[in-house]
């Protein structure tokens, strides 16, 4: 699945899926500041471009948690 075909607003789930990752190593990198997100309620959200800068500064495949 391409960046472009996801909604503009992500859960952390998603995000997990996307990035073949942990959603525990996702939510520390929202609760660190590495992602940018903001609160609906009590579950976090991510905009598409905060995960596309993310990923675009080449951290998915060195940041350890």
């Amino acid at each position: 699945m391409e960046l472009t075909e996801l909604p503009d607003v992500l859960t952390v789930k998603e995000i997990a899926a996307y990035l073949r990752a942990d959603y525990q190593v996702i939510r520390s990198l929202i609760l660190m500041g590495r992602i940018p997100a903001f609160k609906v309620g009590k579950q976090w959200r991510i905009s598409k471009g905060s995960l596309s800068r993310y990923i675009n500064r080449g951290q998915v495949a060195v940041e350890k948690v």
